[in-house]
């Protein structure tokens, strides 16, 4: 018999991930997530945000990846792959798309000011016009409610023009919510004016 040889050992390939939900998303962070499907200890992980062009880097045994910094109030699309430890790539894994929260809005100077009515004014600074909800309350605590706007298209004002008391301040308080209805948590408070 002749002696033995030498082989070089090798690693199998790794599996390739799977979409799972998408974690934390705020107006500037998505949160991409994905299951390592069985893959040993020491896979590596590489996420993709295809729409901001920008890239996890190889993460060791990771299963999501925050992208940040974004811009609110728009869709981004995301996907992922492994590598084993001789560094050959699976597929990539379409994890989907989704958008960031709209930006909370800012107050502005009231207008239309008469007996009856108050115009509230609020500033946008998202890049795709979101969905406005204004609340109107005769307490500086918002625990009063007397009106609400309804969900407002592509505008910044709403003017309450009928319904209040003359010589009576009043408090508006704004929300928003981005193209696909994901409402912001919280709220941005207008101020009072009296009318």
């Amino acid at each position: 018999e002749s002696a033995w040889t030498n082989f070089v050992s090798t690693y199998t390939l790794a599996n390739q991930p799977s979409s799972d939900a998408f974690g934390t998303i705020t107006d500037t962070i998505i949160q991409a997530k994905w299951t390592v499907n069985s893959n040993p200890a020491g896979t590596e992980f590489y996420s993709e945000n295809q729409t901001a062009a920008t890239n996890s880097g190889w993460q060791v045994d990771a299963v999501d990846w925050v992208s940040t910094p974004l811009t609110s109030n728009t869709q981004y699309t995301f996907q992922v792959k492994a590598r084993n430890e001789n560094n050959v790539d699976t597929d990539y894994q379409n994890l989907s798309s989704t958008y960031t929260l709209a930006a909370l809005p800012g107050a502005a100077a009231f207008t239309n000011i008469g007996e009856t009515g108050i115009q509230a004014n609020w500033t946008d600074s998202n890049p795709n016009a979101p969905d406005f909800y204004v609340e109107c309350h005769d307490n500086g605590s918002y625990t009063n409610l007397i009106d609400n706007s309804g969900w407002l298209v592509d505008t910044t004002l709403w003017n309450k023009n009928s319904g209040l008391t003359e010589n009576t301040t009043y408090w508006f308080r704004v929300k928003v919510r981005n193209d696909v209805d994901a409402v912001t948590a919280g709220w941005s408070e207008l101020g009072g004016r009296c009318t």
